[in-house]
């Protein structure tokens, strides 16, 4: 997506040393910034387009609406992304894994699938209506990147270390007792990625 934008500069805002030694890996991305979507280090109507992808629902608040609405231009364009698992006519052995990992997700909390993030578009005047559009798809992914991408799940990353420990070697051993992608070049998983759009609502410049 980053890539077909051809854009000039992309940068990346994140407050997670961790995640932002991972997005070194990431060539297109021409500088990365400690920082957050409630404190945006840049000019006022200065950035083109922000993407939001996987996390929009930890900071959904009136504060990041409105520091949003600050520094896009008044042609902007806000977009919100969240690629979700779809296990519908997945093999069994991939909705047990499934199971095995949203068994780890709180109750209660923080996440997307709730989308009590949506309540902070209600009301407001400072963005237009959000549009919606989903897409299917299927990932070639290897039983490491696939781990990988069940690690960077927020509910997975925050286990403490022992725990976590014993959930990777858990699934790791699922993954081996596969027998149909064993010594495989990869497998196909499943995923409806959630495109949320809108532009902000300020005068033109």
């Amino acid at each position: 997506l980053l890539g077909s934008m051809a854009a000039q500069e992309i940068v990346a805002i994140e407050p997670v040393a961790a995640m932002r030694e991972n997005l070194k890996k990431i060539p297109i991305i021409t500088k990365i910034i400690d920082g957050t979507a409630e404190h945006i280090p840049f000019d006022d109507s200065s950035i083109d387009i922000i993407i939001c992808a996987q996390a929009f629902h930890w900071f959904a608040t009136h504060q990041t609406l409105t520091e949003l609405n600050r520094v896009l231009k008044s042609n902007g364009l806000l977009i919100l992304l969240w690629n979700i698992p779809n296990n519908q006519g997945a093999p069994e052995w991939a909705e047990n894994i499934t199971k095995y990992v949203e068994s780890f997700k709180p109750s209660e909390g923080v996440n997307y699938e709730t989308e009590k993030w949506k309540a902070v578009f209600e009301n407001q005047n400072l963005f237009s209506s959000l549009q919606h559009k989903q897409f299917s798809h299927k990932q070639r992914v290897t039983e490491d990147l696939a781990l990988k991408m069940i690690l960077s799940m927020s509910f997975i990353a925050k286990l403490p270390s022992e725990e976590q420990t014993k959930f990777i070697d858990n699934v790791k051993k699922m993954l081996n007792d596969v027998e149909e992608i064993r010594n495989t070049n990869g497998f196909d998983i499943n995923l409806d990625t959630n495109v949320y759009w809108c532009s902000p609502l300020k005068p033109s410049s």
